[in-house]
């Protein structure tokens, strides 16, 4: 699992984790009073950035019909709906997305 946290003077405005073995995206969250300041876009980048270091070359995530518009401006894909398991044993309606990470050439 790796991590990142974004903060703000002395504060958590948000943090996003990425599961390195399923090669997925477990989570991006960001202070509802800092919505709109680019810091989920910024945490994203991040992981995808994480996840090119570790060799990965494609990300899914399982996204919230609420989510779904930010991933894909981000350059997710929409896969399939699906119910996500949550840990407390309910079941959310989710959709699965999906993204080839561009790997830049060291050449030219």
């Amino acid at each position: 699992m790796g991590g990142i946290v974004a903060m703000q003077g002395e504060t958590i405005a948000g943090y996003a984790m990425l599961d390195l073995d399923k090669q997925e995206v477990d989570a991006v969250f960001v202070d509802p009073a800092r919505a709109g300041l680019g810091i989920g876009k910024r945490l994203l980048a991040a992981l995808e950035l994480l996840a090119r270091g570790r060799g990965i070359v494609r990300l899914q995530l399982s996204a919230s019909f609420n989510a779904v518009p930010f991933y894909r401006a981000a350059g997710f894909v929409a896969m399939r709906g699906q119910a996500y398991a949550h840990p407390s044993g309910i079941s959310l309606a989710s959709v699965a997305m999906e993204k080839a990470l561009a790997w830049r050439s060291a050449i030219g």
